[in-house]
């Protein structure tokens, strides 16, 4: 399992994404790690962008760690809920 790190900003924090299992996305602020909603399609070694209280999941590998995704999910860090294939081909 692999985790990317990620900063959003001084009120959020840190957020880590990663992993093929639930518990995929944490926020670490404070010295308090706190679970956060899940991404819809688990994956590890992908890339993350924060820009504007939002954090872009882009590519990565499945569960297998085999099987690569081209598939762009974005979470609200406000809101905490994801949005899943926000571009489509």
């Amino acid at each position: 399992m692999y985790f990317i790190l990620t900063y959003v900003d001084e009120t959020y924090g840190y957020f880590f994404l990663g992993g093929t299992d639930i518990g995929n996305c944490f926020q670490f602020k404070d010295e308090a790690t706190i679970l956060k909603g899940n991404m819809p399609i688990p994956r590890s070694f992908m890339s993350i962008i924060s820009y504007d209280q939002l954090i872009f999941a882009i590519g990565g590998y499945g569960f297998s760690e085999k099987s690569q995704t081209g598939i762009i999910e974005m979470h609200g860090v406000q809101t905490n809920d994801w949005k899943s294939r926000i571009l489509k081909n």
